[in-house]
């Protein structure tokens, strides 16, 4: 995968800074990175991981050390910010200046405004150019799924794919193929299904489809059973419903539903009662009588006896005979005088007529109000009857039990429950059930004798309103003590209601063993809440429905994740087999290649193809097994490469990305692997420990404008201290550095002689500098091709302490004889003069302005 010349500058990282992250204390640092190819050096624990981490926070915000291995999160406690802080010191960012697509140099910063807890992430702010961001995408680097969501192959993170758990791999690769987002439509189907699944139950329907169980063996209730949860509206359920009590009980006559249900109910009631008579102790009806409303009587009353006051007392009382006499046919039309009919003596004619029709207009009013009390009173007497005919109504059967019955009931009772309680009163007892219906009948009895007292109160004074003679309000108070014996008989039928509720759930399993045709008590139940079920049905429906387009879906959705995880782990093995072979070219052991175990989501495999010779036929085996420690790591290499070329990044940050164990493809790497990414236009940052490593990537691509740092941690406080070895001196030191570890005479030679050199090179790089600041400005190279002995003399004239001297000749002494035949310096000598040449070159680059030229 080449880089296109058409496709305009890829994005840049140009330098970056660090301050309190890890290994990096209160001290600023700084790391130029503007080039091709970056190769940074580090023993290990100096801060080599701690760089590559710091690139990695500053693109995520996270870590993704913590995110992989999991474990105990208290493991990661206040793992980022350097733990040598001072109190209070909370300035902890990483900052770095990326020159984006269009050429802008924009500096971006992330600053850890909360450390992970042992109950909670890190947190942190993001702000480019000062400004705060939501998201990095304006840098024009890609980044991929998390964990590894940045470009960064941290080295616990190499071989993370190839030792973890199945499971956790085919994650790992459904990330890198970018396939996280097909997960999260997957896992929203699987929501959405989970929610149809867990809305509230459906008891009605639940109840329906538990009667299928109950009935398996009747056929044709299965169908009716079938038919009702397939009903549309509410005659069609009410229909299928009684078709299904037909097939249940056969003995049903009823021809409309109600008919039906009263069936169901008695044949229940009858089967019941034979367990226990438990329908003579409830209520017969569950309502009761409105109390007494003697407000329009009264109201009635006082208008009477007001009109009445206004009118002659006389004429009011003779009222009603005047009418009785105008309203005869033969008087009403009287033309010519006659005797009176109601008169001793006298005479009654037309003239006579028309003054009695006067007197009755005048009286019309009293004679209005006379009539509605008349007809009140009437009718609170039917209302207090109607009250008592209700109330009796209103009390169960047991009303007439005697004392045997009741003592044969209660030791009936007890006998079927096996026990009773100490203190659970027996049901004949006052404060049991028959003391509840004794005390409701004498409530009756008392409202009889208040239905006397009303009876002959409405008599008298109906008769008081026939002569139109004054009337009290005597009923009121009657009226109220009727009102407080319905309330009275209510307080004993809701008590006896809760006794009988009680006896229903003390008795339930042996009332529900009455002998019944299988389903009719549920089928009855069904019945009575036909409206419920017929609710619950079309809810039911809906549910069944939406749940089959979530089902359908999750299956179109699985075919083409299907689909699309082999498209993709197609082009993910070509690519990964392109960068193996840069590792690992003209091997027999060759990578297979990566596919899906059934559908992917839990596992994945990565084959290898074992051969004999180039022209035998593979072994195809998992990759896994057979692969060596060293290919499994090469794999890992590979595996990460492919996925950044195909996310197409500008950018890769390689935390030593070859073990020390695996000298031999240090070649195979940098000429190979490093190569091909320089090509395709990457720009490539390696953190290694292996000095080896690092040299043969400096005399390789040094032509390509390379940068070289070394990383030392030596004030923990203050923290890595960075240090450019672009330079001649640090490839001397570097070879130093790899051939020190020989055990071999001729290794410490060649570690003695880079030594030399490098000195030798530090004495140059002194004296050009310290001739510059004089004023006389001079190049390294104008130094002149000076050994040591020579060079000692003119850079003693730059020596920052009286100690110079002795340390220049001491290396002299210490390194001149390996060039002749001399015995070579054993290792520890080397170390020494190793560190001292160090240390003196990081003196003279703190003191002179601007560092030593190069």
């Amino acid at each position: 995968m080449m880089s296109d010349p058409e496709a305009g500058p890829l994005s840049r990282i140009v330098r970056m800074r660090i301050r309190g992250f890890r290994s990096y204390g209160t001290e600023v640092r700084e790391i130029e990175l503007d080039s091709p190819i970056t190769v940074i050096k580090g023993d290990n624990s100096q801060g080599k991981t701690a760089t590559a981490e710091a690139l990695e926070f500053l693109f995520t915000g996270r870590s993704s050390r913590r995110d992989l291995f999991g474990a105990a999160k208290a493991e990661y406690d206040r793992m980022l910010a350097n733990v040598h802080l001072p109190r209070g010191d909370s300035d902890v960012w990483v900052e770095a200046d990326v020159r984006c697509l269009n050429g802008i140099i924009r500096t971006v910063r992330r600053r850890l405004t909360a450390d992970y807890s042992a109950s909670s992430d890190c947190e942190s702010s993001v702000t480019i150019d000062s400004q705060p961001v939501s998201d990095l995408d304006s840098l024009g680097i890609p980044f991929g799924e998390p964990p590894l969501a940045a470009p960064v192959l941290l080295q616990h993170n190499l071989r993370y794919v190839l030792s973890t758990a199945p499971q956790q791999r085919a994650a790992y690769f459904r990330a890198l193929l970018e396939l996280t987002d097909l997960d999260q439509v997957r896992e929203a189907v699987t929501h959405s299904k989970n929610r149809v699944a867990g809305q509230p139950p459906l008891p009605w329907v639940a109840a329906l489809s538990s009667l299928r169980d109950a009935v398996r063996e009747n056929a044709t209730a299965n169908a009716a059973i079938e038919r009702t949860r397939r009903s549309a509206g509410q005659p069609t359920v009410t229909a299928n419903l009684v078709l299904l009590a037909r097939a249940v009980c056969s003995t049903l006559r009823g021809d409309t539903t109600e008919a039906v249900i009263q069936e169901l109910r008695g044949a229940k009631k009858q089967a019941e009662e034979k367990v226990f008579p438990i329908a003579a102790l409830t209520p017969s009806r569950s309502s009761m009588p409105a109390p007494v409303d003697g407000t329009r009587l009264a109201r009635n009353i006082e208008t009477y006896v007001q009109v009445l006051r206004g009118v002659d007392t006389e004429a009011a009382r003779l009222a009603p005979i005047f009418d009785a006499v105008v309203s005869h046919p033969h008087f009403g039309s009287l033309s010519e005088s006659t005797t009176c009919p109601v008169c001793e003596e006298g005479t009654l004619g037309p003239d006579r007529i028309q003054r009695l029709r006067e007197q009755l207009a005048a009286a019309a009013d009293l004679q209005t109000a006379a009539s509605d009390v008349t007809r009140e009173l009437q009718s609170a007497l039917e209302d207090v009857e109607g009250v008592g005919r209700a109330l009796r109504a209103v009390l169960p059967a047991a009303q007439d039990w005697d004392d045997q019955r009741w003592q044969a009931v209660a030791l009936h009772r007890t006998i079927l429950l096996g026990t009773t309680l100490p203190d659970e009163p027996r049901l004949d007892s006052g404060v049991s059930a028959r003391g509840a219906i004794l005390r409701a009948a004498g409530q009756l009895q008392q409202l009889r004798g208040i239905w006397s007292q009303i009876k002959t109160v409405v008599d008298e004074t109906t008769m008081k309103v026939r002569i139109r003679a004054e009337i009290q309000d005597e009923l009121s108070t009657l009226l109220g003590q009727v009102n407080q014996c319905i309330g009275a008989v209510q307080g004993e039928v809701e008590a006896l209601k809760r006794l009988v509720n009680d006896l229903h759930e003390e008795l339930g399993e042996k009332l529900q063993s009455a002998p019944l045709p299988v389903g009719t008590r549920e089928v009855l139940n069904l019945l009575e809440n036909r409206n419920d079920l017929q609710y619950e049905l079309r809810i039911f429906r809906q549910r069944e429905k939406v749940m089959h387009r979530i089902e359908a879906l999750g299956r179109l959705l699985q075919i083409a994740e299907e689909a699309l995880l082999d498209e993709r782990f197609d082009a993910m093995g070509s690519e990964i087999d392109r960068w193996w072979a840069t590792l690992r070219p003209d091997e027999l052991v060759r990578f297979g290649g990566v596919g899906r175990r059934a559908s992917g989501r839990r596992y994945v495999s990565l084959t290898a193809k074992l051969a004999t010779s180039d022209t035998a036929a593979p072994q195809i085996r998992d990759a896994v097994g057979v692969f060596s420690d060293s290919q499994l790591n090469a794999l890992g290499l590979a595996a990460f490469l492919a996925r950044q070329r195909l996310l197409r990044s500008p950018v890769v940050i390689l935390d030593d990305p070859l073990p020390g164990y695996d000298p031999e493809h240090r070649v195979t790497f940098t000429l190979n692997t490093l190569g091909a990414l320089l090509d395709e236009g990457v720009q490539v940052i390696v953190f290694t420990h292996d000095p080896r490593l690092a040299v043969n990537i400096v005399e390789v691509h040094g032509y390509r404008g390379l940068q070289h740092y070394e990383l030392t941690l030596s004030d923990m406080a203050e923290g890595t201290s960075i240090t450019s070895e672009t330079d001649v001196f640090g490839r001397y030191v570097l070879e130093a550095q790899d051939a020190i570890a020989s055990l071999t005479v001729e290794g410490r030679r060649n570690a003695a002689a880079a030594l030399r050199r490098a000195a030798e090179r530090l004495a140059k790089q002194i004296i050009a500098t310290g001739r510059t600041h004089a004023g006389i400005t001079t190049r390294v190279s104008e130094v002149g091709d000076k050994v040591l002995g020579d060079l000692i003399p003119e850079v003693l004239g730059f020596a920052l302490g009286n100690d110079e001297r002795g340390r220049w000749n001491l290396w002299k002494g210490s390194l001149n004889p390996s060039a002749h035949d001399d015995d070579v310096p054993p290792p520890a000598t080397l170390k020494t003069v190793l560190g001292d040449i160090k240390r003196l070159k990081k003196n003279h680059e703190a003191h002179w302005p601007g560092g030593l030229l190069k």
